[in-house]
């Protein structure tokens, strides 16, 4: 996910835009539908997943109601140009995939195939 945020700053025409947007929009999907899975499994008590997901779920809020005002502020300083709003979005998701990498080591451990 972080590598195809990254290769936003790549575009450089209307076709590589149409291409890039419907190749985001794909990865971006498959990654968002592992949510539920992944609070789900973190979860030992399977009666609490409804609450769980609803945390995480407003949790992600604060970067849906805080994410597009950055992205348009960052525009604007960089004269309308897109590459600050890019980077910042790309970044993010290495962050946020740093911080669930995480997660996952201090549930299961380093090895691969672990399983919660």
């Amino acid at each position: 996910m972080t590598i195809t945020a990254y290769s936003w700053l790549a575009v450089a025409s209307l076709p590589g835009l149409y291409a890039f947007t419907t190749v985001y929009g794909l990865v971006s999907a498959a990654f968002q539908c592992l949510i539920p899975s992944t609070v789900a499994s973190l979860t030992p008590d399977l009666r609490m997943v409804g609450s769980r997901l609803g945390m995480a779920f407003s949790t992600l809020s604060f970067a849906a109601l805080t994410g597009p005002p950055i992205g348009g502020a960052l525009q604007s300083a960089m004269g309308g140009q897109y590459w600050g709003a890019t980077v910042f979005a790309a970044t993010s998701t290495a962050v946020c995939f740093g911080l669930m990498g995480a997660a996952r080591v201090a549930k299961v451990g380093w090895g691969l195939r672990a399983k919660g």
